[in-house]
């Protein structure tokens, strides 16, 4: 094993060991690795290597301009800091793509990808962040004693798709003139919404009278999570 004194993009470093492969063109660092990257190594979270934020935008292959990097091949494995030109070089014989994942790290860190799949895991990941940033709202629905059948099924069906989101659902009945005399066939199909949204939701309040309606809120048992990627 042959040693090389390492190299930065600002420069020279002394006194730095390097090993040689036996073809003396590919050199990685033999000290033992950054934090960050046995991190990334063990991990396979996309979105930080080391505490730095992956960007939404990447340098990959010829774009990266950097004299070294330290590599992440595409199973995990650490390499080291290489010349980026080595880099590239060995992101082409395995059919990959060399990407800066983390810029802001010295040297930045690079890891051979399938860039395509890549870029649609970090979006995918970023979908369902989104989801579970949902903020609970309350949806109205509105009965008359002389809701047919199919419409009330069609306002449960709608229901249950506002609770399956994880908001909540404001059964409003509402009578007109005389129909306030007839408030059991309003408490009846009242009760048909909270019998049939049973195994999704849970009575919260009601059913209460106010004024010219009969009002029931339900809320959802819980806030399914998205599937995990």
């Amino acid at each position: 094993m042959r040693f090389s004194r390492a190299w930065t993009a600002t420069g020279r470093i002394p006194d730095r060991a390097f090993a040689l492969d036996l073809t003396g063109r590919f050199a990685y660092d033999v000290r033992p690795s950054a934090p960050c990257v046995r991190r990334w190594a063990r991990s396979s979270n996309l979105t930080t290597v080391g505490g730095f934020d992956i960007k939404g935008d990447f340098r990959i292959n010829e774009q990266i301009r950097v004299r070294q990097v330290r590599l992440i091949d595409e199973a995990g494995t650490q390499v080291g800091v290489v010349l980026t030109e080595d880099a590239r070089r060995l992101a082409t014989e395995r059919g990959y793509d060399l990407v800066e994942v983390a810029p802001d790290a010295n040297p930045p860190v690079c890891k051979l990808l399938n860039f395509g799949k890549f870029k649609y895991q970090m979006n995918k990941r970023s979908h369902q962040t989104k989801r579970k940033q949902h903020r609970q709202q309350l949806k109205e629905i509105r009965l008359r004693p002389i809701t047919e059948e199919h419409d009330l099924q069609t306002k449960i069906k709608h229901s249950r798709g506002f609770l399956a989101k994880g908001d909540k659902v404001q059964v409003n009945m509402v009578f007109k003139g005389r129909e306030v005399v007839h408030r059991e066939i309003g408490l009846n199909l009242l009760n048909r919404f909270i019998k049939d949204l049973e195994d999704i939701s849970k009575v919260e309040k009601g059913p209460t009278t106010e004024g010219h309606r009969l009002t029931l809120t339900l809320a959802p048992k819980h806030v399914a999570a998205p599937p995990s990627a």
